[in-house]
């Protein structure tokens, strides 16, 4: 089960851009529940449109705690949604070269520890290690046609299940 949760977000994203950097913070906020709750509320209160975005000054703490919290939680929705609707897209890849993508929704919380359910994915586990992991031991160079080609042949038919996609970024 793969937990979208808003707190570790920064984890995931570790690089010279963070999002706590590209918003002027030189460090991870730290998860206060008191933003967490603060937000949750605005939220159900005054709802925002998919594409809009609060800005910083309506959040009233000198510590921007309620707008990172906002931030974050915005961008892990963002990439929950990507990831269920890059499954339902190649439903075709799954078991073969994607882990098969068993169900999505809301894990609850124990009472008074969260203000959100968090979202989350049911996908099927394949131990072994990342691929750029094996790329430190193994250059791209020389990596055996049995390995790339499955990966290769999926992505060119990418293009074939959406229209316009390209691998690295470019509209066609």
């Amino acid at each position: 089960m793969k937990v979208f949760d808003p707190r570790y977000i920064e984890i995931h994203f570790r690089s010279p851009n963070s999002i706590s950097q590209s918003m002027g913070c030189a460090t991870p906020s730290p998860w206060p529940l008191k933003a967490e709750t603060l937000t949750a509320q605005n939220r159900l209160e005054a709802p925002l449109k998919d594409d809009e975005e609060r800005p910083e000054e309506y959040y009233e703490d000198g510590d921007k705690s309620c707008y990172f919290e906002e931030q974050y939680y915005q961008y892990m929705r963002c990439y929950y949604e990507a990831e269920v609707a890059s499954y339902v897209l190649l439903k075709s890849f799954q078991g073969s070269i994607l882990p098969t993508f068993f169900d999505a929704g809301k894990l609850i919380p124990p009472p008074n520890t969260r203000s959100i359910q968090l979202s989350v994915v049911l996908k099927e586990y394949i131990p072994n290690i990342k691929f750029s992991e094996f790329l430190l031991s193994n250059p791209i160079g020389t990596l055996q046609p049995s390995i790339c080609m499955p990966v290769v042949d999926a992505v060119s038919q990418f293009r074939a299940l959406e229209p316009g996609f390209d691998l690295f970024g470019y509209q066609s």
